[in-house]
């Protein structure tokens, strides 16, 4: 009678698994779609100014550094660091997976939510920002300023593979890569702080990588960094 009960034991396990991961997708899918929009701002960044405004940040970013910062970090790029820097990038990806899986498996639904909201608050400002205030990023407004390419290793072919078929032209400002990393990173600070701190070097790391990459200005990931917190 027990070997008979414990093979349908072991099948109703699995069966009562399965929902919870599948209820955790669509609960990550539905929270996330803000993520797969932002390919669309390539076509709504002019609805409201038809002029690009790169002259206004990269003015601004003058003032603040007394250089061009996309120019002036050519000096310290080398194969190995442009690999280890690509490597921050595209962290961004698990960051809202990691946060929001461990809080959806602990069933801790208040910060699950907090988190999930507050990343797609973020990313619904940002799409707003960029489609009235048009920004083409370094890499199109500053092409030709550049002293060489920049060369890495597999990690780097990975980026530029992911660009060649998904840049955007456009939507810059602010980043949303970086302003959905400080939304994760908030989280995790407020409900795993231990993560939080494997997540906080990844972070500063994608920061300046953008400023090294030319995908951004400074402005951009200040902008980013701007919205405040939820208490």
């Amino acid at each position: 009678m027990s070997q008979e009960r414990a093979p349908k034991d072991a099948r109703n396990t699995k069966a009562s698994k399965s929902p919870h991961v599948s209820a955790f997708l669509a609960a990550l899918v539905s929270t996330s779609v803000f993520l797969f929009c932002f390919e669309e701002l390539a076509y709504l960044v002019h609805l409201v100014n038809a002029n690009w405004q790169d002259a206004k940040l990269i003015a601004f970013d003058h003032w603040m550094f007394g250089a061009h910062p996309s120019v002036w970090l050519e000096q310290f790029a080398t194969p190995l660091r442009n690999d280890f820097l690509q490597l921050s990038y595209l962290t961004y990806f698990v960051y809202l997976v990691v946060l929001g899986g461990i809080l959806y498996y602990r069933k801790e639904w208040q910060a699950y939510w907090s988190v999930m909201t507050y990343s797609v608050v973020a990313y619904a400002i940002g799409y707003v920002i960029s489609a009235v205030f048009p920004i083409e990023s370094p890499w199109f407004a500053m092409a030709g300023m550049w002293h060489g390419e920049l060369h890495g290793g597999p990690l780097r072919a990975t980026i530029d593979f992911i660009e060649h078929y998904g840049r955007v032209h456009g939507a810059a400002f602010p980043s949303q890569h970086v302003a959905g990393s400080v939304a994760a990173l908030w989280g995790a600070w407020r409900f795993r702080r231990w993560l939080f701190w494997v997540m906080l070097p990844l972070v500063a790391a994608m920061c300046f990588f953008y400023g090294l990459g030319r995908y951004h200005y400074a402005a951009d990931v200040f902008g980013a960094w701007s919205p405040r917190a939820p208490q």
